[in-house]
């Protein structure tokens, strides 16, 4: 029973830990047949970053089946054994969590690109069939001048930047 429990808060934690794919060349399903605006611009410099998956869900709710498996283990013993077996239990709840939300780091860019005079920070997840380069003439589709949402700001991709020979 104790396997089945662990297995079963391990894969509550995998899907806890799931996330979307940042490529610019994966846009969204809900930009099909939408338009978004697009932008010539040019990349002055660039860095590889890590794209980190949110730890705190997965550790919050690691913690919370860890202490309770522990807890439930212990229900014929003292207190105090209760106690530290369930303290035990979400810390190693804890660990898993943080372990499993890791596994979901992916690697990033982050392009500086020039776009009509200014400089913007555009984040996206590697993609392996696009090499950037400074100097490189490129793409940049979305809404650059507005992070809220309205009616006309459709682009549920975000802002991507794509080489301009695509």
């Amino acid at each position: 029973m104790n396997k089945l429990l662990i297995i079963s808060l391990v894969m509550f934690l995998q899907a806890c830990a799931t996330g979307n794919s940042y490529t610019p060349t994966a846009p969204s399903i809900g930009d099909a047949r939408d338009s978004c605006p697009v932008t010539a611009g040019t990349i002055i410099d660039l860095l590889n970053v890590t794209l980190e998956e949110s730890r705190q869900t997965s550790k919050t709710v690691g913690a919370g089946i860890g202490g309770y498996i522990a807890n439930e283990a212990t229900d014929d013993k003292n207190d105090a054994t209760q106690l530290v077996a369930t303290l035990a239990g979400a810390v190693i709840g804890d660990a898993v969590g943080n372990a499993v939300s890791k596994s979901k780091d992916r690697n990033g860019i982050e392009l500086i690109v020039e776009v009509k005079g200014k400089a913007r920070s555009i984040i996206q997840e590697v993609d392996p069939n696009l090499q950037y380069q400074k100097g490189d003439a490129v793409w940049v589709t979305g809404f650059l001048d507005t992070n809220k949402y309205s009616r006309y700001n459709t682009c549920s991709s975000g802002i991507r930047v794509i080489p301009r020979s695509l």
